[in-house]
């Protein structure tokens, strides 16, 4: 018959035997619904819970602005860029071998 024949494909595919499920009535289906709608609340519980943790423990921190961040970045770039060009070789002799280290880094 086809469900022995499916029965079969599903075992070879997935080593899982088919087992033919009686018919629900209406109670089967309002205690599974029940079950599935208790489960979703208590999820829902421990979701609220965990922001509401999160929240408490983020709530002292700054809120970082990576734009503007990154705009000092650039800006910093372009000067350190800008001073290693314009050093004459006098310059560099001059300067310890800290300060020499400093541009490079």
């Amino acid at each position: 018959s086809k469900k022995e024949g499916a029965g079969k494909l599903l075992k070879d595919a997935v080593g899982v035997d088919y087992v033919e499920e009686k018919d629900m009535d209406m109670e089967d289906i309002e205690a599974a619904l029940d079950d599935t709608l208790q489960a979703g609340d208590m999820d829902v519980d421990d979701l609220i819970a965990q922001k509401e943790l999160m929240e408490e423990m983020v709530g002292d921190e700054e809120e970082l602005d990576f734009g503007k961040k990154m705009e000092n970045i650039d800006a910093e770039i372009a000067d350190t860029y800008d001073k290693i060009n314009n050093i004459s070789q006098d310059e560099v002799k001059e300067m310890t071998k800290e300060e020499v280290e400093n541009l490079n880094a």
